[in-house]
């Protein structure tokens, strides 16, 4: 039996939150099941001493938590309360064993209660809290009430009940007892060293004059990493790096309803126009293509490939992965294959290829790993992919998935040693999966480059609600590949186009050759993934100052043909992509029809893409985004938010609403 846990009811019975009847019923309803008894305690033992364990982590963790007074401040100047979605899986209750709530009171007299930490707050739970002097007040949680998001702890001050919010999940505390000092404040809490963070610059696509360029070529991206490393930042209220902010992440980190016919491709496209939210009068165009979903599910090989250097050792890093590799578990066959590769100072197969089936022996593998040592992430690059060779399976999915920070520091260290490396080792047809992991040393640029020549994709997990994203319902997405190399250029009608802009992709634009070079390495696209672009359209009527180009000098004359255009189409998007595991590319074309703006209405999902692109352009200082304001575009996101049935894009409207008060 591999579900059982996945039962709500049992992190409640593991956790002894139960009472003895419903224990007992609930473990005879599992063994009646075909649960054994070793499987069930084993379970309960590991929740348990997962609990502890995170319990003492957290309450060593330097991450980042929001002083009261300025999460105030915040929701305050945007006029609404931000309520994040973190846990919305029943499932995993026992995540909120991460929520961390540290408390620093001072008196206004010469009392002080501080060092007061906790992660797990229970029925009946009791708080020691030791004042100045020695001397100690006790408070007692007579009941405890766990929803999603800020946490709450409500106190008692002079006979009143208050409220103080801190951090990123919340815990409502009723009935709490009147601690000893009666006058008490909470103060600001240290903020972390985000300077070893590494990120690539962005140079923002310009506009491009179409008599110059006509043809605008780039890989498609599938990455969502930008988007929860940005939501991170905007969680801890501190407004994102601009070089963080890749715009194609963060619209392409939704899923969009784009109905389609996959009988031709395993790729569809379909082009659609509409008027620009950014400029009146001018078009946007989107260009949105679907993968297909394979009707059987092949046999998958995956090696998981961990970071337990000393630099994952905290709360957010190992624990965190550790928790989020048990969810994948629940979704694969029996009879699909899982191996653990470690590195530190040194690389070492923890556990060989393994059917699933044997959940105790893979979950006794994961529960025993700790964190120490140097990082030697070359020398852990070969050892997973030899043995994702060893175990390969052909026609199956076969994918080497790395967790880490990215601070690799010994062995092949170099950024463009390891590149190299994935690159060499991409040629065996073995997929890579890299998912970043922490704050403070998260080296994003060097995890995004190894993901995209690895033929793979890259994720940033902050949370166990997006550990539920990757590895539960986009696993099918992440893990089976259905086309590489998936390259897209657009012929712009000079007879209609005075200049174009891409939104986004910067570091996916290629030449225009590179598209017809099957050698190049482009994107790869799951099953069922969706894919948008966006461009940015400026028609002939709008006069506005463009980068003019001189004419050349020996240009040859036009030939008759071209002088005469009396073509339709405003543009024409080729395709080409490649099997997964063909070196010869197909190649496909999409026209769109120019039609007069007055005719031209977006769909909901259009919108909410471009609500999507407008916040991450207003939160790069883009001048593209300077007519529209926060508020707009969470109108937007609102309007078009449609059928939400996991809630991410309920949360990305409240994240708006959190980044308007940082930005006063």
């Amino acid at each position: 039996m591999n579900t059982f846990t996945n039962e709500p009811k049992f992190t409640a019975f593991a956790l002894n939150e139960l009472s003895a009847e419903e224990a007992a019923q609930f473990r005879k309803e599992l063994l009646s099941k075909g649960v054994e008894e070793k499987e069930i305690n084993d379970e309960v033992k590991h929740l348990q001493t997962m609990q502890a364990t995170l319990n003492e982590e957290f309450a060593k963790d330097d991450s980042v938590r929001l002083a009261f007074d300025k999460r105030e401040e915040i929701l305050r100047s945007s006029e609404k309360k931000s309520l994040f979605s973190m846990f919305r899986i029943p499932g995993f209750i026992f995540a909120l064993s991460i929520c961390v709530i540290v408390f620093k009171f001072k008196d206004v007299g010469n009392q002080r209660l501080e060092g007061l930490t906790s992660s797990v707050f229970t029925k009946s739970d009791t708080w020691v809290q030791e004042l100045d002097g020695g001397n100690q007040s006790t408070t007692v949680l007579e009941e405890a009430e766990p929803v999603a998001e800020i946490a709450q702890y409500h106190a008692y001050k002079g006979g009143k009940q208050v409220e103080m919010k801190i951090g990123r999940a919340r815990m409502v505390k009723k009935k709490i007892l009147a601690p000893t000092a009666s006058n008490f404040m909470i103060s600001d809490m240290p903020a972390p060293d985000f300077n070893r963070e590494g990120y690539d610059h962005i140079e923002a696509n310009d506009y491009i004059l179409v008599s110059a360029q006509p043809l605008s070529t780039f890989s498609i991206d599938v990455d969502t990493a930008s988007y929860s490393n940005v939501r991170r930042f905007i969680d801890s209220g501190r407004m994102p790096p601009k070089s963080s902010i890749r715009l194609e992440e963060l619209i392409n980190y939704f899923p969009y309803d784009y109905k389609m016919d996959h009988n031709d491709h395993p790729v569809a496209v379909k082009v659609d126009q509409s008027e620009s939210p950014f400029h009146k009068g001018r078009r946007l165009v989107r260009i949105a293509m679907k993968a297909s979903t394979p009707q059987k599910s092949v046999g998958k090989n995956l090696v998981f490939l961990l970071d337990v250097s000393g630099s994952m050792n905290s709360a957010n890093k190992l624990p965190l992965l550790k928790e989020s590799l048990k969810i994948v578990m629940r979704e694969l066959k029996p009879t699909d294959t899982i191996s653990l590769v470690v590195y530190a100072g040194a690389a070492g197969v923890v556990l060989p290829p393994t059917p699933v089936k044997e959940r105790l022996k893979i979950r006794q593998a994961l529960n025993n790993l700790s964190a120490g040592g140097s990082t030697n992430g070359g020398a852990g690059i070969t050892a997973a992919y030899d043995l994702a060779k060893e175990a390969f399976i052909e026609g199956g999915v076969n994918r080497v998935i790395l967790a880490t920070d990215g601070d690799f520091n010994v062995g092949t260290s170099s950024r463009g040693g390891l590149v190299d490396l994935v690159k060499e080792k991409a040629k065996d047809n073995i997929f890579l999966t890299v998912l970043g992991f922490g704050m403070g040393n998260y080296q994003d640029a060097m995890l995004e480059e190894i993901s995209n020549k690895g033929n793979g994709n890259f994720a940033y997990i902050d949370n166990l609600s997006e550990a539920n994203k990757v590895f539960k319902y986009d696993l099918e997405k992440n893990m089976t590949t259905v086309a590489k190399d998936v390259k897209l250029q657009v012929e712009f009608n000079p007879k209609f186009v005075q200049a174009y802009r891409l939104i986004g992709y910067e570091n996916r634009v290629m030449a225009a050759k590179d598209f017809n070079d099957d050698k190049k390495d482009a994107g790869e696209v799951g099953a069922g993934h969706t894919v948008t672009a966006l461009y940015e359209v400026i028609g002939h009527d709008e006069k506005m100052p463009l980068p003019k180009v001189d004419k050349l000098k020996y240009a040859a004359k036009p030939k008759k043909e071209m002088v005469a255009n009396n073509s339709k189409e405003l543009l024409n998007v080729k395709v080409r992509y490649k099997k997964p595991t063909s070196s010869f590319s197909t190649k496909f074309e999409v026209p769109l029809v120019n039609k007069k703006l007055t005719e031209l209405k977006p769909d909901s999902e259009m919108v909410f893409a471009s609500s999507v692109a407008a916040w991450g352009l207003k939160l790069r200082g883009d001048e593209m985004a300077k007519n529209i304001s926060y508020r707009e575009i969470r109108d937007m996101a609102k309007r078009a938010k449609g059928r939400d049935p996991l809630g991410f894009r309920s949360e990305f409207v409240e994240l708006i609403d959190f980044t308007i008060g940082l930005s006063k």
